[in-house]
Parts: structure tokens; C-alpha cells; sequence
């Protein structure tokens, strides 16, 4: 019986992790789905055409990559203000 307790626990987070992946895999079929049209955009003095979902992944993934290098900027920030005190 303790077999089957020690099962149940270990399910739990792997359940919800699986729900959010389908969750997620879901999302990115619809923006996939509704976003094929494409668009032009000048980049660095060049003419761009490519589909609408691409470009906005693309500007998620560049998001998230500024987004934790400012924040790991502040961190060393804030290490180098606590050793100055």
C-alpha cells in the first residue's frame, strides 16, 4: 500500500507539468494557426518579409533573453552595492 501512496504523490507535479506542456503546445498551434499572414518589417535598413508568428516569437524569445540580462545586470549591480557598504 505504501507502494501506491509514494505513486500517487509522484503524479501529482508530473500531472500538472504535463496539463501546462499541453497547455502551452496547444497556445503555440493557435498562434501558428491565426498568424500565417505575412508582413513586411525593415530590419537594419533591409526589407523583411516573413509570417506573423514567427516574427512574434522571435521578439519573445529576444524579450526574454534582454529581459535576463538586465535583471542578471542588476544582480551584479546590487552584489558590488552590498560589498561597497
Amino acid at each position: 500500500m505504501s507502494d501506491q501512496s509514494t505513486n500517487s504523490q509522484k503524479s501529482g507535479p508530473s500531472t500538472i507539468r504535463t496539463v501546462i506542456i499541453v497547455l502551452v503546445l496547444v497556445a503555440a498551434a493557435l498562434l501558428f494557426i491565426f498568424n500565417r499572414e505575412s508582413v513586411d518589417m525593415w530590419l537594419f535598413g533591409f526589407n523583411v518579409t516573413l509570417p506573423l508568428f514567427l516574427l512574434l516569437i522571435v521578439t519573445f524569445i529576444l524579450g526574454m533573453f534582454l529581459g535576463g540580462a538586465v535583471r542578471s545586470g542588476l544582480r551584479k549591480l546590487r552584489g558590488k552595492e552590498e560589498k561597497v557598504r
